[in-house]
């Protein structure tokens, strides 16, 4: 390839990703009004209607094994008093499906038991009292801080140091042995095993419950397994529920049930927080209480004292290499350019190529899929592309990443970066640090040598890929 072609491509390229990245829609998004803000604050609400009762009549309202109810209300208070409001009155949708409380109490029953109980001693108010989509199929309630302040003594009165039990691995695999005493969907789930292995980038709609699937994914990635239980292994340390991380399977489906989407990615409470750009990252120290619940350095520096962080470069691009070359690359070694097929002559263009261009590069099925999701509802990039040829410049630009990481493993790379990354988190903490994972990023309660914290992501990612080495499936 000439420099003339070279540049041609690069300049190419570059106008497609920033098109990509700020073209604006012919017809902008209209916001739902029925969008529900979860944990909203409520600075208005009617406090007359809280129960709002005494030490002594909270005990009285538990009646004979109220010992017992207090430890289990216990970890329900110890991750709310976390996520509510000390001023205004915090407005919660809460659901008895919901996997996190699944995971703290095993069942979809004992979780409706716990918010019962947290109604009748006051800790609740049902303020939406009907299973609609405005809040995800949840009720809603507000949240008394004084009656869970009167808890958390009540607790310390009766001695509750009670940890709720992770429930990561034994969530799963109490999925799985329901479903194989169901005789009929045992056959069915054989029969297609054998044909074809069940796998998180599953290009047709299964016909199947999640307990068949999850049955699936646990033959075809049985490193899962061993995630889960380092998971609970972590959280049996941690002193904070609110701390705890999860990694169980999501599913979407089509109209019929099928299940038509499989992801596993590690995750926590800390995942959904708002990032702001580097250079606003102090900025935070001057927003009320309402807005620092929302912003992630803000959080971190509370819980751990500080915002010391460690983070994988190019993540999903270095894990995608090693799987296909058995080679862990060191930092210093940037693959952005290499996918690109030229350098970048500014951190702009690398930042441009980055997201999303290279994104959909990788997760999108066909480059004719990228183009679709890149020129929906934008007259501006239907013209440039059509004036660039941008499906032969994306298909070009495809072959050239390609060729610099090797195949790409589409959605299923989160489960191998979760195992991989569970493993980092499990040295540092066994080191005697306190760690917030947060995807590919590390945070910890004091400094971490960033030396020390790449030889630790190195050991493990190798370790990985000598143990697993097989049960991963490129995308063809």
């Amino acid at each position: 390839m000439n420099e003339e072609c070279v540049a041609t491509y690069g300049d190419s390229i570059l106008l497609i990703a920033r098109q990509m990245k700020y073209a604006p829609k012919d017809e902008p998004k209209i916001a739902n009004e029925t969008t529900y803000e979860p944990f909203r604050i409520d600075e208005n609400f009617d406090i007359s209607l809280f129960l709002n009762p005494s030490k002594e009549r909270i005990v009285e309202l538990l009646k004979r094994k109220y010992v017992a109810k207090l430890k289990t209300l216990k970890p329900f208070v110890d991750v709310m008093k976390y996520k509510t409001s000390s001023k205004g009155v915090s407005i919660c949708p809460l659901s008895s499906n919901s996997k996190m409380w699944h995971l703290l109490y095993g069942s979809q029953r004992k979780v409706a038991r716990v918010l019962q109980c947290a109604k009748e001693v006051g800790l609740l108010y049902c303020v939406y009292d009907s299973y609609s989509n405005k809040l995800g199929y949840c009720k809603e309630y507000a949240y008394d801080k004084r009656v869970e302040r009167r808890l958390i003594e009540l607790f310390n009165d009766y001695h509750i140091s009670h940890k709720s039990k992770s429930y990561n691995k034994s969530y799963v695999i109490s999925i799985i042995d329901r479903f194989e005493n169901e005789k009929e969907q045992w056959e069915l789930y054989d029969e297609y095993m054998e044909k074809s292995k069940i796998r998180i980038v599953q290009q047709t709609r299964l016909p199947f419950k999640e307990g068949q699937v999850i049955m699936g994914l646990s033959e075809v990635y049985p490193q899962y397994i061993e995630m889960l239980e380092t998971i609970d292994e972590d959280n049996a340390s941690m002193d904070e529920l609110i701390d705890y991380d999860y990694a169980i399977p999501s599913f979407n489906k089509d109209t019929r049930g099928n299940i038509t989407r499989i992801g596993i990615r590690k995750t926590n409470a800390y995942c959904n927080l708002k990032v702001r750009g580097y250079e606003d990252r102090q900025s935070w120290e001057n927003l009320g209480e309402k807005e620092k619940r929302r912003i992630r350095d803000a959080v971190i520096s509370t819980r751990l004292g500080g915002v010391y962080e460690n983070d994988v470069k190019s993540s999903i691009y270095r894990v995608t290499y090693l799987l296909n070359n058995g080679v862990w690359l060191d930092r210093d070694i940037d693959l952005y350019p290499r996918m690109a097929g030229f350098d970048f002559k500014s951190k702009e263009e690398r930042n441009l190529f980055k997201s999303p261009l290279a994104m959909k590069l990788y997760f999108s099925p066909s480059i004719d899929k990228a183009i679709s999701t890149s020129i929906y509802n934008s007259t501006s990039t239907k013209e440039l592309f059509k004036e660039l040829n941008a499906k032969d410049v994306l298909e070009k630009a495809r072959s050239n990443m390609l060729n610099a990481i090797g195949s790409s493993y589409r959605s299923e790379i989160f489960l191998h970066e979760s195992c991989i990354y569970t493993q980092v988190a499990h040295k540092i903490r066994q080191m005697g640090y306190r760690l917030i994972q947060i995807y590919d990023g590390f945070f910890t309660n004091k400094p971490l040598d960033e030396k020390t914290f790449d030889e630790i992501v190195k050991e493990c990612a190798m370790d990985y890929y000598n143990k697993w080495k097989g049960h991963w499936y490129a995308w063809k």
